[in-house]
């Protein structure tokens, strides 16, 4: 078991204590690109999928909240509503954002297992994922597009507290 740190800062660990190494691997390297170069385009379309599986639900959530504060008055229903509505959001957002993260991490495992095995690859073989940080900077959305959608329903739900609060004042002072 090798432990190793993702560019991302998660500790990965690859086992490779079961599958035999020597100087020779039994397949080529370039069947080895191939193999591992179809594995990280997996995980990618995984990111791309979860990535917009969490973006359709903000979208028609965001909506319902849009139709609420249109209104311009937020009832204590509405505002259970609300937070009802952004307590969902924030649970699509957590869940959409370790799915991410799996598959991220899978593909941190999937190039250290290619290294592992290849760890001199044939010069005429592309590279098997974005060079040097190229690659991290390209999962920066992904990464932390969730977090400020969580962000953003906080945020949301401190709004329909200032709009209700000021909503009732309205209404006790008689306006």
């Amino acid at each position: 078991m090798k432990n190793h740190q993702a560019h991302d800062g998660v500790n990965v660990s690859v086992d490779v204590s079961e599958q035999p190494h020597n100087n020779e691997p039994a397949i080529t390297n370039e069947l080895g690109y191939k193999y591992h170069r179809e594995r990280i385009t997996t995980e990618d379309n995984l990111i791309n999928h979860r990535l917009t599986w969490l973006l359709v639900p903000q979208a028609v959530l965001y909506g319902f909240c849009a139709t609420t504060f249109a209104k311009g008055t937020i009832g204590p229903f509405e505002l259970l509503l609300v937070a009802l509505v952004a307590c969902l959001g924030i649970v699509t957002c957590a869940l959409g954002w370790f799915s991410i993260m799996a598959a991220a991490a899978a593909i941190t495992l999937i190039q250290q297992q290619y290294r592992y095995y290849w760890p001199c690859p044939d010069p005429k073989l592309p590279f098997l994922s974005a060079p040097g940080n190229l690659d991290a900077q390209g999962m920066r959305a992904a990464k932390w597009l969730p977090l400020c959608f969580i962000v953003a329903w906080l945020l949301l739900v401190l709004l329909g507290i200032l709009v209700h609060l000021a909503t009732q004042k309205a209404s006790n002072s008689g306006v």
